[in-house]
């Protein structure tokens, strides 16, 4: 007979504190905290020195600016070897072409 074990709860490991939901809202908050001061500036900047003309996109707050942003501000130090793992793959792909 073969026997199926049940997983349980306390089988499972300890999630690292970073990866909490918790900690994740805290920061998505923060971001978007920073992102809306950010917009009031800009649109303080604009009715200061513009005040008759409309208001630019740049003075309401963007949830995908404020992801954006730190997905750059995050990931930066990776996105140059990405850039060169891919480079060297398609000068590779060339030069077995003109081997060939």
């Amino acid at each position: 007979t073969d026997r199926v074990a049940i997983i349980q709860e306390s089988d499972l490991p300890e999630v690292l504190d970073d990866d909490t939901s918790e900690e994740n809202l805290h920061r998505l908050q923060k971001m978007w905290d920073a992102e809306k001061a950010r917009a009031a500036k800009a649109k303080e900047y604009h009715l200061t020195h513009n005040p008759q003309k409309r208001l630019p996109k740049s003075a309401s707050p963007s949830l995908h600016r404020a992801l954006a942003r730190d997905y750059m501000s995050t990931l930066w130090f990776i996105q140059p070897a990405i850039f060169l793992a891919s480079a060297a793959k398609l000068v590779q792909a060339l030069a077995l072409g003109y081997l060939l």
